[in-house]
């Protein structure tokens, strides 16, 4: 079953059930992205799946090629072994092996093949060791990494000139634990010594090398079968958890200074408003005229509401932002409750989430376009499934075109690239386009029912604006729309970038979801500052303002972005350009999400100063 819903004879019958069409592919994707594995019982002797899966330099995470890239021995017929969308999409490429494990079989040294070298072949391992090539294998479901090999320096007939000597692993020493009948730990060689190495430092012509492998087995009835592949992946974690400390220290002295800025803020606000509103309020309606001569917000009722420049590309912004703030806490949440420690599980929980969550994208940018009087819905609908895909598809089409060039499993298989264009074209549009047509009538009734949504008429001419002073100048807010927020998440990045961008696994998604929360909540109350200063300022102009908070934060995001990068070991066109342009969509992405937040923040915040004051 391919989870497709399949027409008769008659072409009626297919235009029938849409819907069906929809679900069907929908579920499809459901258990080809979120499928995992049982824990798998098996008896003695009974065989154990080792699976080759792709190798990398060690400073390049993202430039991985397939294992039989390179000249190891492997099977007559390589047949690649099933995996999930996220590990496809996180180029895993998983094939069978020439070791054949069995439960409970200890297996002595034995050679699996012996490999004729050519000098092409021993000089693409010692290029590989010398860029501290790793490779990767899975023993049932638990994950291996290993180097290729070692380099070592040898001094010349005590002299001060030395000789450096390529050694290459080519005897894997498995030793797997086990509980009862389940498979719980797995480990290849992890002291490397001589009798696992072979030096490959000269070619000569002939020059065979021979692979081997044994297995032993061990009883540890200490490790729960449902904590061994996340035990698994902490062992495997270069310095562990010993940071874990200062992890939790910093993150709670974000939090206090969080708190202490958001507090800050909040007073200030309540404050000022409670004092104008007071003010206003207790002003007869004989006495309403005069205040015309004053200055401050009050004046602005009849231009705050008026509707921005580009509102067509400004709700569809809105709305993009919207379902990706939804789709972000749905993937934090499910972390939360059980961490992604199955690899590809959070790309698969990210595809999934995105395109469940596209109705509210669509619902959200509708709605705010037809209060705003736009009549271009379908074209506003249109342009918020493309906010974030479009940019998305353009800096994936020229990634994947490099990966292919560079013959990476980076690259999406074919079948992938038609499955996502299928998902985003039977799923996550229709889903928009459903979401916004709910979102347009709603509005629509609430107009009719309740007139108009504003709490103000706005004039056919838009008021003068005058100059303002140096703290309400749109740099001082980009300036402190960006750093304040930014503050309260910058220590988890460096946690979430060097899982990204490294060998760790993150799983702290309850302090994540803290920090996201901080983040949203400082963005929100910051922008609602300024925004109000600006209205003291007698400047109205506050719909894209708003917005441009998420622009601040994304400003900063891409400079730690780069001071990160700095740090790493990355190099080459290949590594380089995935990093900077994902990272370029992360921020993009950022741009979105807290645009949305800060100007939704401000829109209730206008609406709410506004409709409690009398202005004709």
């Amino acid at each position: 079953d391919t989870g497709f819903s399949q027409c008769g004879g008659a072409q009626g019958d297919c235009r029938s059930r849409p819907s069906s069409a929809m679900l069907g592919l929908l579920r499809h994707v459901l258990l080809l992205a979120l499928v995992r594995s049982a824990a798998a019982v098996f008896e003695d002797d009974a065989e154990i799946q080792v699976s080759m899966n792709k190798v990398w330099p060690y400073a390049n995470p993202t430039e991985t090629y397939e294992y039989y890239a390179y000249p190891f021995c492997k099977p007559k017929i390589v047949m690649p072994h099933f995996m999930s969308l996220g590990q496809v999409l996180r180029g895993d490429r998983l094939v069978n092996s020439l070791y054949d494990i069995h439960m409970r079989r200890d297996v002595p040294r034995t050679v699996v093949c012996s490999r004729t070298m050519s000098k092409e072949d021993i000089g693409a391992l010692k290029n590989a060791i010398d860029e501290n090539y790793m490779f990767e294998l899975f023993v049932g479901e638990l994950p291996i990494d290993r180097p290729f090999g070692v380099k070592s320096s040898m001094a010349v007939d005590d002299e001060k000139d030395t000789t450096e000597r390529y050694f290459l692993v080519n005897y894997l020493d498995f030793i797997v634990g086990y509980n009862e009948k389940e498979v719980v730990s797995a480990n290849v060689t992890r002291e490397l010594n001589l009798e696992h190495l072979v030096d490959i430092t000269e070619w000569k012509e002939g020059m065979v090398i021979q692979f081997s492998y044994s297995v032993h087995w061990t009883s540890l009835p200490q490790i729960p079968p449902s904590q061994a592949l996340e035990l698994q992946l902490k062992s495997t974690m270069p310095h562990g958890h010993q940071n874990m400390d200062i992890h939790w220290l910093a993150i709670i002295n974000s939090f206090v200074l969080m708190l202490l800025i958001l507090s800050l803020f909040l007073l200030i606000i309540i404050r000022v408003v409670r004092s104008d509103l007071s003010h206003y309020l207790q002003i007869p309606d004989e006495e309403l005229n005069a205040v015309e001569e004053e200055t401050g917000w009050k004046l602005l009722h009849a231009d705050v509401f008026r509707s921005p420049k580009h509102r067509l590309f400004f709700c569809a912004a809105i709305g993009a932002g919207g379902q990706l703030t939804s789709m972000v806490i749905f993937v934090v949440l499910v972390g939360c409750m059980g961490s992604y420690y199955q690899r590809g599980a959070v790309a698969s929980a990210a595809v999934i989430s995105y395109m469940i969550t596209s109705l509210l994208g669509g619902y959200v940018s509708a709605s705010l376009y037809q209060k705003l009087g736009g009549e271009k819905w379908a074209w506003n609908i249109f342009m918020t499934a493309l906010a974030f895909m479009g940019p998305a598809f353009v800096i994936w089409s020229f990634l994947n075109t490099v990966a292919i060039i560079y013959g990476s499993t980076a690259a999406f298989p074919f079948p992938t690239i038609i499955l996502m264009f299928a998902m985003w074209a039977c799923v996550t549009f229709p889903l928009t386009v459903l979401g916004g047509i709910v979102g347009r009538h709603r509005a629509m009734k609430q107009a009719q029912a309740e007139g108009s949504p504003f709490p103000c008429k706005t004039n056919k001419l838009a008021r003068e604006i005058p100059g303002c002073r140096w703290y309400q100048s749109p740099v001082t807010q980009m300036f402190a729309a960006g750093f304040l927020p930014f503050s309260a998440i910058y220590i988890e990045l460096h946690y979430i970038f060097n899982s990204v961008w490294g060998p760790r696994i993150y799983s702290l998604y309850g302090i994540l979801l803290l920090a996201f929360c901080m983040l949203l909540l400082v963005a929100g109350t910051v922008t609602v500052l300024f925004t109000y200063f600006h209205l003291n300022a007698e400047d109205h102009r506050w719909w894209w303002r708003s917005f441009s908070s998420g622009i601040a934060v994304a400003v900063f995001f891409y400079a730690y972005c780069i001071y990160f990068f700095l740090q790493t070991g990355m190099n080459g066109f290949m590594q380089c350009s995935f990093f900077f342009l994902y990272s370029l969509l992360a921020a993009w992405g950022i741009t979105l999400m807290l645009g949305g937040v800060s100007f939704y923040c401000t829109y209730f915040f206008v609406i709410y100063i506004y409709s409690r004051i009398k202005a004709e």
